[in-house]
């Protein structure tokens, strides 16, 4: 699902497909998970993938501990 999703990231010349590296750990401050909330909605509403978008959900949610809070980081850890 990582792959498939930064692929879709890439197809659509989202931000986040830039930014995400797909071998080391990658950390997003507030702002950028604003934008990447933003850009993975999008992803939902274009791609009827339904794994995709489950799996779109469980980093949502963690997306959404971080936006809005001044001094957290979200880490994204390729598999």
């Amino acid at each position: 699902m990582w792959h498939r999703l930064l692929g879709v990231g890439r197809a659509y010349d989202l931000h986040f497909g830039e930014v995400i590296d797909p071998i080391v750990d990658t950390v997003l401050d507030s702002i950028q998970c604003d934008s990447l909330d933003e850009e993975l909605r999008f992803i939902m509403g274009v791609v009827h993938d339904g794994a995709l978008n489950a799996a779109i959900t469980v980093v949502l949610d963690q997306v959404d501990k971080v936006r809005g809070r001044s001094g957290m980081a979200l880490v994204l850890s390729p598999p």
